[in-house]
């Protein structure tokens, strides 16, 4: 059954850098209890710094290349 979700588990999402996951929850008294939290692997939480350190190794493997042809 699709329910809303509330404002509060949205917020805790974003606390805990969660991107895509699944909350089990129940409402008890009109509060959200969370009983189970399960982070779905992703990207790293920082894409621009996994990026720039990609781009660091390839620049790394090009210049090793460079240095073996020349």
């Amino acid at each position: 059954e699709t329910v809303p979700v509330p404002d509060e588990l949205r917020a805790l999402r974003r606390e805990l850098g969660f991107d895509y996951g699944k909350f089990d929850f129940v409402m008890h008294e009109g509060r959200a209890v969370l009983l189970d939290a399960n982070k779905t692997p992703g990207r790293a939480r920082s894409l621009s710094s996994f990026v720039a350190a990609g781009n660091a190794n390839l620049a790394d493997g090009f210049e090793g290349l460079i240095r073996q042809v020349t």
